[in-house]
């Protein structure tokens, strides 16, 4: 008897390194393949977003006094103080640093989601792993350096609370999406069709999107004025 009990206990120890064994393998397989990735530079990088990033490194916060190019204000808000590292590691990994980290917040998102609706913790962790060994994925981030996995994040968290009915959260959701891409229209279609299944519910959840864009736009003349103001007010002889 007394022999069964650690020999009980060893086996409980070889399942369980056993249970987490492949969940470890698998996450340090998907950051290997986004390292091996991680140096490649693409059109849009080398034509657009290293000059945002040199923009931002060299102006700070200053560099909103005039925003380089066209992009959505929320995706520059978030360039800007990852340029402020400059020096620390390469521009090219500094800028995909941000795509990869939503990659993780993509996977979450998809796990929490098929969790609500499954209730199954394997399937939800399939599906976690599932979208980050996603070739798709992975190339998106860590070779092409695209945000993609940003507004396609909030899409998957707006999925979630329209399933569970939390109209608000899912409006500001899917709006932060709509700032980051256009793209994110595509998911109109089946908003609509949530709402009529749902059994419509209050037209006031659909003002919260057009609120909070306009609350991811404004910063862009707001931030332009301030740092102009300040800018002047520092070279203003005494």
């Amino acid at each position: 008897m007394d022999k069964e009990i650690p020999q009980k206990r060893t086996d409980a120890t070889i399942a369980h390194l056993s249970f987490w064994s492949a969940p470890v393998l698998l996450f340090l397989v998907a950051v290997i393949i986004r390292v091996a990735f991680v140096a490649k530079s693409s059109g849009d990088f080398n034509d657009y977003v290293s000059h945002w990033f040199d923009h931002f490194s060299v102006y700070g916060w200053d560099g909103f006094i005039k925003p380089p190019g066209n992009y959505s204000m929320p995706y520059l808000f978030l360039l800007a103080p990852v340029a402020q590292l400059v020096g620390v590691a390469p521009t090219i990994v500094l800028v995909k640093s941000i795509s990869v980290f939503f990659d993780g917040i993509l996977a979450c998102s998809v796990k929490s989601l098929v969790l609500s609706v499954t209730g199954d913790s394997r399937r939800a962790w399939i599906a976690f792993f599932g979208i980050l060994l996603l070739p798709t994925v992975v190339l998106n981030s860590s070779a092409w350096g695209q945000c993609d996995s940003i507004y396609t994040s909030f899409i998957v968290l707006g999925i979630g609370a329209l399933i569970s009915s939390k109209w608000s959260k899912a409006g500001m959701w899917l709006s932060l999406a709509f700032s980051f891409k256009m793209q994110a229209l595509f998911i109109v279609p089946f908003l609509f069709w949530m709402w009529c299944a749902s059994g419509r519910p209050p037209l006031r959840c659909a003002f919260i999107v057009p609120v909070v864009f306009l609350l991811t736009v404004a910063p862009r003349d707001y931030t332009r004025s301030r740092c102009r103001r300040c800018s002047h007010a520092v070279s203003k002889p005494d």
